[in-house]
């Protein structure tokens, strides 16, 4: 009885969480990121005393060593949140996130208990399935639909024209929409590839047309990396079957759809051809990229249809062996344009040359981040600042603003982020969690 209720429990909690909490703000833009922490820490507060209740009449510890060890790294981050929050000067702030990224140790230990009982009890069910496709579709509609200047919601009334693009959605700030991206549509992405009901594929195709349109119209350029990695390795695992490689092309068709909608957009509207000719979309956006989706959908379908072979597991080791080659061309190229004091040209050049202005700004937060590392003492370095603490270490050591006036309250990496606020102690265990 009681392991039904946890698995109804943790069912619920992922409902919310998927569908609830993306659509959820208050006040428009002007108090986002209150109402998201505010959210998380009410809905998150009460599925883990349900949870604990639950778990009274505790069995003994039987579960297998794999997943011991996964444990003892969710111990290690609690241990680590606790020791930094003990270790700084405002507790409290540090503790339920009153500044910053609004992100304190409260949070970050009801996320840890979450993924413990989430990995014990989780059931995946349809409905599952169909909050993560209503929630996200409706997040990437949105993105869409507020690159074109339509705002169906109100929320950018009150936003300068300077801040117009620099928030999206009911996400926020677009950073957080990459990273949304970059959670929700892999997953859609292999739910496809993974898809045999004609029928579902149908409502997968669309939910993807919808979250690539959402994704082009985010104005950000991290979201094509963690997408485009999505392809390579999708790739590599439908080289096992035909039939995941046929769907795989389909894949390929559908990205292809949502770029000719927004070079469609493109051509039909000044404004939109003007702000997709910034960042990645520039590259991404073009009769060039059409043609060559159209040429591979095609070719692979053709391919599948009149191949013999139903896998092709014997090509794996070669496409690994390019993918290595290629990432080791472009690090070499990037330690020929650093050592030798080359300035950006536009083109490739902007993303291998790693200098102050790198990844809008990254580069310059990432340096001094370590830097701030280093200053750190023992105790520091081995569990961090605190989980608020990034922000007024920056703007007493360096400032928070840089010389184009970008404001940083955080390292804008989570590895980077969790080894300055967390240390060495809670970096490691998070990165082993993530590896897990």
């Amino acid at each position: 009885m009681r392991e039904k209720l946890r698995e109804k429990c943790v069912g619920i909690y992922l409902v919310v969480m998927i569908l609830v909490y993306p659509l959820f703000f208050r006040d428009d833009y002007n108090d986002i990121m209150h109402a998201k922490r505010d959210f998380y820490l009410i809905t998150g507060g009460i599925f883990l005393i349900l949870m604990l209740l639950l778990e009274v009449e505790k069995k003994k510890w039987d579960e297998e060593r794999p997943w011991k060890y996964f444990y003892a790294l969710l111990l290690a981050e609690v241990l680590s949140l606790l020791f930094a929050t003990l270790g700084c000067a405002d507790h409290k702030d540090v503790f339920w996130g009153m500044s910053g990224r609004y992100l304190g140790s409260a949070a970050m230990i009801m996320g840890i208990f979450s993924v413990y009982f989430i990995g014990k009890y989780m059931k995946w069910h349809p409905i599952l399935n169909w909050a993560l496709i209503l929630g996200s579709g409706a997040v990437c509609l949105l993105q869409g639909l507020n690159t074109l200047g339509y705002d169906p919601l109100s929320m950018k009334e009150d936003l300068t024209s300077a801040y117009y693009y620099t928030f999206n959605s009911t996400i926020g700030n677009i950073n957080f929409n990459a990273t949304f991206d970059c959670l929700a549509i892999p997953v859609g992405m292999v739910l496809y590839l993974l898809c045999k009901e004609k029928r579902r594929k149908w409502v997968y195709a669309a939910w993807l047309v919808v979250c690539y349109f959402g994704m082009i119209g985010c104005l950000s350029e991290s979201v094509y990396l963690g997408v485009g990695v999505a392809f390579l390795v999708l790739f590599g695992y439908a080289l096992g079957k035909k039939e995941y490689l046929e769907r795989f092309f389909d894949l390929v068709g559908i990205f292809t759809l949502a770029v000719l909608v927004w070079w469609g957009l493109a051509q039909a509207r000044a404004d939109i051809h003007a702000f997709l000719s910034r960042g990645m979309a520039h590259y991404m956006v073009r009769r060039a990229v059409l043609l060559l989706g159209l040429l591979a959908f095609l070719l692979g379908k053709w391919f599948c249809k009149r191949t013999q072979y139903d896998d092709f597991k014997r090509f794996r080791k070669g496409y690994v062996a390019i993918l290595a080659f290629g990432f080791l061309a472009l690090v070499a190229l990037s330690v020929r344009y650093n050592a030798s004091g080359a300035e950006p040209t536009g083109g490739l050049s902007t993303y291998l040359i790693f200098n102050d202005q790198w990844g809008s700004g990254r580069g310059y937060v990432w340096k001094r981040s370590f830097g701030l590392f280093q200053e750190f003492d023992v105790w520091d370095k081995l569990f961090g600042c605190g989980m608020t603490g990034f922000g007024p270490l920056m703007d007493a050591t360096y400032g928070t603003v840089d010389t184009n006036g970008v404001l940083f309250i955080d390292a804008h990496n989570e590895y980077i982020q969790m080894l300055v606020t967390m240390g060495i102690v809670g970096a490691f265990a998070y990165i082993g969690t993530v590896v897990y």
